[in-house]
């Protein structure tokens, strides 16, 4: 009779039953390895290249006092200027006294723009010196 028996194969239960700390020891080394490959993909740095910004948090003192008197210079400057312009075409006027007017509008126009020039390189140099 022992001729006739079939062997019967073991299932992977059962296989796994036998040898608990094989089948132990392979899952976690799946585990420990799946787990690795995960956490690469996750949690890795986006790149190697470290990009520097500065993030100025210098106040300049003072900005608020040179912007003010810059706009107190433009706004009597702009007044002159229309002054002189209605001078430049008021008709019942001498057409000499007109030109005076039409003169006196352009060197306020440039008296505008260098105390625009002014104050712009006023303010990019107390940006340089904060950054």
């Amino acid at each position: 009779m022992d001729q006739n028996v079939v062997a019967k194969k073991k299932s992977f239960k059962e296989q796994c039953e036998e040898h608990p700390v094989i089948y132990l020891a392979t899952v976690a080394l799946i585990a420990f390895g799946s787990g690795f490959g995960i956490s690469q993909k996750y949690f890795q740095a986006p790149s190697k290249e470290r990009v520097i910004t500065r993030t100025a948090s210098c106040k300049v003192e003072g900005l608020d006092v040179l912007e003010a008197g810059h706009r107190a210079r433009v706004e009597m400057l702009q007044k002159q200027l229309v002054k002189a312009e209605a001078q430049a075409v008021n008709y019942s006027l001498i057409s000499s006294y007109q030109e005076i007017g039409e003169k006196s509008a352009e060197r306020i126009r440039g008296d505008i723009r260098e105390e625009n020039s002014n104050y712009q390189a006023a303010v990019e140099k107390l940006n340089k010196a904060c950054s």
